[in-house]
């Protein structure tokens, strides 16, 4: 499995360079995402802008790190596709974590720098909605 990975500014950016996310390649996926979780207060994308296909091990795991890395992490996901798309729906995980839909947007927004007080005010408005959503369901 391939797997793009930088920093840009402050911000980890994880770019899978597979069309076909599936359990077989887990492992490496699981490895690279590791690094990040030791690591703390940190801003991670994953850009699944390549990916058009996610099996259930790929998107129980998926599910698994947004939990995780929403503890101690800011923990942001970009570019999904419209089969991707159609299973993030179907699992409700847009309510749990934070979504863009280009990856050019969410570096935008992510990046203090370059972000506008109007996108940090949404940013956080629309994090504190979903954490609601989450906490009124349990």
């Amino acid at each position: 499995m391939k797997i793009e990975v930088k920093k840009e500014n402050d911000i980890y950016l994880i770019r899978p360079l597979e069309h076909k996310l599936t359990g077989a390649m887990l492992p490496v996926f699981k490895d690279t995402m590791a690094q990040f979780y030791k690591l703390e207060n940190e801003t991670i994308l994953l850009s699944l802008t390549h990916v058009i296909f996610m099996d259930q091990d790929t998107v129980q795991m998926l599910v698994e790190y947004i939990k995780r890395f929403q503890v101690n992490h800011h923990f942001v996901i970009c570019g999904l596709t419209p089969p991707v798309k159609a299973i993030f729906a179907s699992r409700h995980l847009e309510e749990q974590v934070l979504v863009y839909g280009r990856e050019e947007d969410a570096l935008a927004a992510l990046n203090p720098e370059h972000a506008h007080e109007d996108t940090l005010r949404e940013r956080l408005e629309s994090q504190f909605g979903r954490l609601l959503k989450i906490f009124r369901k349990h």
